[in-house]
């Protein structure tokens, strides 16, 4: 098995050569989308054609000067102008025209740091031109004071602000600013380890939160304060691990993007660290995942998560507000075992634009083409076709072990509120009247739904796309793994799929007297699971073998 080092420098190689060969537009960048792409993969491929140790297959020289041509092009879309309501920023979406594009608040708060890094770790080998660039920006970013926020919602937002009063502090000796980013890193470090993280498992913001950090580490010479930057990524390694699947984020998501949920894609970081899974057959999203040194100090933290076998029931209590727990909490859990997850938030929270992910059975990330989880939602604001995210409300979850259960009162929302739409990973599948049963490497995913139902396979996502219509509605959806179901006397899916269609001739699903109620057992061990709803969405009861569900246990303790 190759160690963290050799993986970054696989990503490098991967990145830089993807970077080589990417045409560029007219204007002389490689994106307009996203402007922060262009310096990711310049990054990368100046980088790798100038360090003598890397072998690349294209010519050294000319990765160099291609690579540095495209930083010089992004460093010059910064605003320089001190008198510019956007001093200090840059650009995000280029459009037509990346010279004329309007600044955006969003781009500097990671380039910032990254920039900083950068010319700290590979300054030595740049031209005068590049380098005097990289300073000229640092300047500018500096006197352009956007980071000087104090800290109120302790979100990836402020952290990379915090990065960059460190990191600025530091190299223009600002020793006031610096005093500033230390006293709001310790802040920030001490709530969330006493009152836990608000954004939970938000993709891909959390690697903002390791890279900005990262960055201020490389680059912070005050002990106390980088004895604090090593408390904060061993902290936020130790969050990543816990919920950890071979290169997939288990249980549920405040935030999530396209190449996040249904499958996990955004994966180089978890792939330098970890190293259990197989490097990426294509980069979803890069930033700087082959070039920026992010481990935690104590390497036991992702080493013990990487090696683990046992099975595990990990509960938290997600704050409202972190620094006001009276606000209320939210309770997270997710049921980790070495072949599969299956998790969730019991909480509906619309989130930031509406991308609440609530809960899902996991998978390993794989490379086969193939979504890595299985979840059922009712389409919400913000919903649009092929886009497997933005859910709706009027919803109760039952989560237990192995299994989930999701209850859908009728919705009077205006968007798609009868539909319920289920995503499934590839794999072999029986489809039943109202029964699903499917086997996906070694897990055994079974899924019984109250209303008929059709299915289609999506290509593009690369999962199997299930449609239920009615305004009262549920699923209910376990996983277990070939070994357990041979234990039980089952050994083939027919024969899975056979005990699926007994266990729904039982009747698992039920609606009468402004009730809808889902009661049965799970195949694996025959636990009992009840979850009743009202027809306003509300919970009227939610057992576990007759035992309301508690939430006692549960911790914002790592």
């Amino acid at each position: 098995m190759t160690n963290h080092i050799e993986r970054r420098q696989e990503v490098l190689v991967f990145a830089a050569e993807t970077a080589f060969h990417l045409p560029r537009l007219e204007s002389g960048f490689w994106f307009h989308r996203d402007m922060r792409d262009n310096l990711y993969y310049a990054m990368h491929l100046y980088a790798a054609s100038t360090d003598p140790e890397v072998t690349v297959s294209f010519p050294k020289d000319q990765g160099a000067r291609l690579g540095e041509e495209i930083l010089l092009l992004v460093l010059k879309l910064q605003i320089k102008e001190p008198d510019a309501p956007m001093y200090g920023h840059w650009p995000l979406n280029l459009g037509n025209d990346p010279f004329s594009a309007s600044p955006h608040t969003l781009p500097v708060e990671l380039l910032g740091s990254l920039i900083a890094w950068y010319h700290h770790s590979f300054g030595a080998r740049m031209g005068i031109e590049l380098r005097s660039a990289f300073e000229e920006a640092m300047r500018h970013a500096y006197m352009g004071d956007y980071y000087r926020k104090p800290v109120e919602y302790f979100n990836h937002h402020e952290s990379k602000y915090i990065a960059q009063q460190i990191i600025w502090g530091e190299l223009f000796r600002d020793e006031a600013l610096a005093a500033e980013g230390q006293a709001n890193l310790r802040l920030l470090l001490e709530t969330i380890q006493a009152n836990g993280m608000r954004e939970y498992s938000a993709m891909p913001w959390f690697w903002h939160w390791v890279q900005s950090f990262s960055c201020a580490r490389a680059l912070a010479k005050d002990a106390d304060t980088l004895q604090l930057l090593h408390n904060m990524l061993d902290y936020l390694w130790e969050v990543r691990s816990l919920t950890y699947l071979k290169g997939a984020w288990a249980g549920p998501h405040s935030r999530g993007l396209g190449h996040d949920i249904p499958a996990d894609r955004n994966t180089l970081l978890d792939y330098v660290e970890y190293g259990d899974f197989p490097l990426p057959d294509s980069i979803a999203r890069l930033e700087a995942a082959g070039i920026l040194p992010a481990s935690p100090s104590t390497k036991e933290i992702t080493f013990e998560a990487a090696a683990r076998t046992d099975v595990r029931e990990v509960r938290r209590l997600i704050p409202i507000h972190p620094q006001n727990l009276a606000e209320g909490c939210l309770h997270s859990y997710t049921f980790m075992t070495p072949d599969f997850a299956v998790g969730g938030v019991w909480e509906r929270a619309t989130e930031f634009d509406n991308e609440q992910h609530r809960w899902d059975v996991t998978l390993p990330a794989n490379r086969d083409g193939s979504v890595n989880k299985a979840y059922f939602f009712r389409p919400g604001n913000g919903f649009s076709e092929g886009d497997y995210r933005h859910e709706g409300g009027l919803s109760q979850v039952l989560l237990h072990r192995n299994a989930a259960v999701s209850l859908f009162a009728p919705s009077e929302e205006p968007v798609k509120a009868e539909l319920i739409l289920g995503v499934l990973p590839k794999g072999d599948w029986l489809f039943g009247d109202r029964q699903m049963a499917g086997l996906v490497g070694d897990v055994y995913l079974v899924v019984h739904i109250m209303n008929p139902y059709t299915c289609v396979e999506n290509e593009e996502r690369g999962c199997i796309e299930v449609r239920s219509e009615g305004g009262a509605n549920g699923v209910a959806v376990e996983a277990f793994t070939a070994g357990t179901a041979s234990a039980r006397g089952w050994g083939s899916l027919t024969e899975v799929a056979a005990a699926a269609s007994s266990q729904a001739q039982e009747g698992l699903f039920s609606s009468m007297d402004g009730v809808l109620q889902f009661t049965g057992k799970t195949l694996a061990d025959g636990t009992e699971l009840r979850l009743d709803i009202s027809t306003g969405g509300s919970v009227k009861l939610r057992t576990i073998n007759e035992s309301p569900v508690s939430f006692e246990g549960y911790t914002v303790a790592l």
